[in-house]
Formats: structure tokens, C-alpha cells, sequence
């Protein structure tokens, strides 16, 4: 029986655990923060760019004046779902 050869570390740990496979994909969309005040607030609305997305993170590009909270909603402009976030680094 013949090895399958594998390009990268990411596919092999996706055919062993399709659910732990957290390739960041890129998306290059404009996108929303929202931060989550006292009792689920909104008090403000910072634009974003979505450079990359996995089921597991995302890579904000934003402007390095802006102080975000640690908990947040992201919104992807074209998609009506808010994700729920958390400022890890």
C-alpha cells in the first residue's frame, strides 16, 4: 500500500482531526467591531479590515489608535451574523 504524500504539516492533522484543523484562510473584507459595554451595550462601531479567518481566529488589521476591549463582536460587512471575539494578542 502506497504512502500518501503530504504537502503540509495542515493536512495531515486535518485527515487525523478534521475539527482541530485551523488553517487561516484569506478574505481581505472590510468587517465591524463592536465592543461589548455594561449589560450587552453598543456605544460604538470600529471598521476593520478581515485579513484571514479560521474556525479558531482572525487577523484584524485596524488602526493602532484604537483601544479595543477584550470582548467583542465582529461582524464581516456581506454577512449578517455577529461573532462573538475575544482579544487574544
Amino acid at each position: 500500500m502506497a504512502l500518501q504524500v503530504f504537502k503540509d504539516y495542515h493536512e495531515r492533522l486535518q485527515l487525523q482531526n478534521p475539527k482541530r484543523s485551523f488553517r487561516l484562510h484569506r478574505i481581505d473584507r472590510p468587517g465591524l467591531i463592536i465592543p461589548v459595554g455594561h449589560h450587552l451595550t453598543i456605544a460604538t462601531q470600529y471598521h476593520c479590515l478581515v485579513e484571514r479567518i479560521s474556525c479558531a481566529a482572525a487577523l484584524l488589521n485596524i488602526s493602532p489608535r484604537i483601544e479595543i476591549p477584550r470582548n467583542f463582536f465582529l461582524v464581516i460587512l456581506g454577512s449578517s451574523e455577529e461573532i462573538g471575539a475575544t482579544e487574544v494578542s
